[in-house]
């Protein structure tokens, strides 16, 4: 089967000699420094310090993708890029990858408390009138590769996954090889998942709220109100520019209030009221 070799020397080399801080780190897409980064990344900083994590942006590519095994798209590569955080579970015990087209409220715990370990935490993508577009990806995919063992449960949107040390093989694209379609990188991802026999943790939409969720996403209040606000595809770039200023003001701390004391007024004495002998 032609495949994918993740075997680049810079990169394996920058990778394991990256500072590390905490056993569990925030990991993103930043390849080409995509414009929507100035706006996620401030706060992916910010969530990640607030929970005891490390943020790691892929900025270079570590992805060997063997020449014609898919049909010629713009930038398909990129999406593989994410394999890369095979590599860093072997220096993290735990991951949270987001897209960088994603914007998080201050009011997102760790998703690492609602996943238990040993599950990938997601959300199911395949709702909505376009529903059985992610179920032909399935079936694509086993015409490809050959049958899954049962009927899956759902398709996961790989633009938010909770990761440990368990799915590491998952990122292995010798054992786990690429398959064409809409999605590639994400349709390889759900149905290897499923070939493997690897527990899932379904999250809530708010976890990954995209606009499938039309009922939620319309309204903005209501979207505003996730957790996790994931605005993919370019016809949405516009839409988090509107969106960020407020959730970034969100995150930004109060100023400090300083008490202003009023002045003591010194009471005179008597003599000093009756003035001059």
């Amino acid at each position: 089967v032609r495949g994918a070799v993740c075997d680049c020397p810079s990169w394996a080399k920058a990778i394991d000699s990256a500072a590390m801080s905490h056993a569990a780190a925030l990991v993103t897409l930043a390849i080409g420094d995509p414009p929507e980064c100035a706006m996620s990344h401030p706060i992916f900083r910010r969530y990640a310090t607030r929970h005891g994590m490390d943020f790691v942006p892929i900025q270079e590519r570590g992805i060997q993708l063997s020449p014609g095994w898919f049909k010629p798209r713009r930038n398909q590569w990129l999406y593989f890029e994410k394999y890369q955080l095979g590599r860093l579970l072997v220096r993290y015990e735990r991951l949270i990858y987001f897209d960088s087209d994603i914007l998080l409220t201050p009011q997102c715990p760790s998703l690492f408390d609602l996943v238990p370990r040993g599950h990938l935490g997601c959300v199911f993508e395949d709702r909505g009138p376009l529903w059985w577009e992610r179920w032909e990806e399935f079936a694509r995919a086993q015409r490809k590769l050959g049958p899954l063992p049962r009927k899956p449960e759902g398709y996961f949107n790989a633009g938010v996954m909770v990761l440990d040390r368990a799915h590491r093989t998952l990122f292995d694209l010798k054992s786990c090889p690429p398959i064409d379609g809409r999605w590639p990188e994400q349709t390889t991802l759900n149905y290897h998942m499923q070939r493997l026999g690897l527990p899932l943790q379904p999250l809530e939409p708010r976890c990954n709220l995209v606009a499938e969720f039309a009922d939620l996403w319309a309204d903005e209040s209501k979207r505003r109100n996730a957790w996790v606000i994931h605005y993919a595809g370019k016809k949405n770039r516009r839409l988090m520019a509107k969106d960020f200023p407020q959730i970034m003001a969100a995150w930004e701390p109060p100023e400090p209030h300083t008490r202003v004391q009023p002045p003591v007024v010194r009471q005179r004495s008597a003599r000093e009221r009756r003035g001059p002998l």
